[in-house]
């Protein structure tokens, strides 16, 4: 696994954000297991922000901004060369300013971190899906 392959994310929102949206990449080696992590450029944690923003309760007056900074992702890949691990870090922070918190506002600055196991890649990968014969549109 090359610095490059884990470069590209998909994302509906835009065709391909890619290299653009890496700060930098580093590798630690520990023994067989290597660890690949990509901080996020900050310009693409405000495209974040941006999408965040749009998903907010338009009644929601007093909200004055989200911002989503500090994305670093940590892959873990063993001896053979397989994904094992992914790490996803971020920051959250919501403020609400304006309104009933106009002179005393409110911040929620919060760190989220998502670990998640690879079981399977590539061909491994197996899909099962639940019998849909029963399925009813709704209109």
């Amino acid at each position: 696994m090359t610095d490059a392959d884990l470069a590209e994310v998909e994302c509906n929102q835009v065709d391909k954000v890619g290299l653009s949206a890496i700060k930098s990449i580093s590798v630690v080696k520990d023994g067989l297991t290597s660890y690949y992590s990509v901080d996020v450029d900050a310009s693409a944690a405000a495209f974040l922000s941006g999408i965040l923003e749009n998903y907010v309760d338009e009644d929601d007056k007093d909200l004055t901004s989200i911002e989503v900074s500090d994305i670093k992702v940590t892959y873990t890949v063993n001896g053979q060369d397989v994904l094992g691990a992914m790490t996803t870090s971020f920051r959250l922070k919501i403020v609400y300013a304006s309104g009933e918190f106009q002179g005393d506002p409110m911040v929620m600055d919060m760190k989220y971190t998502v670990a998640s196991n690879i079981l399977a890649t590539g061909n491994a990968v197996s899909i099962t899906f639940p019998d849909f014969s029963d399925y009813v549109i709704l209109n």
